[in-house]
């Protein structure tokens, strides 16, 4: 495993929370999930970097980012959409 990968890995086990986060609806909760939520995308650029710039570049690596960033991106967008923010149309334009 490299660092890169590890941080892939990471952002599904920050996704849980935020998600239980957001559902909560306090300000607090929401201002936490927040944090978590910014979190997540800036881990989703800088795992790449660290790997490309650690020449730790892996066939792992290469299949999870992407996988994982949609399964982070969809289930906090499926939460929105539970909580009636994001209408389910919209849902569907981004993921298709």
């Amino acid at each position: 495993m490299t660092v890169a990968n590890i941080i892939t890995v990471s952002r599904i086990f920050i996704t849980i929370p935020a998600v239980w986060l957001l559902q909560e609806q306090s300000l607090f909760s929401l201002l936490l999930a927040l944090i978590l939520l910014n979190y997540l995308e800036l881990t989703d650029a800088a795992d790449g970097m660290i790997a490309r710039s650690r020449g730790e570049v892996t066939d792992i690596g290469k299949l999870l980012d992407p996988l994982f960033d949609s399964l982070c991106r969809f289930t906090v967008f499926a939460m929105l959409l539970t909580m009636g923010i994001m209408p389910l149309w919209m849902l569907l334009v981004l993921f298709y």
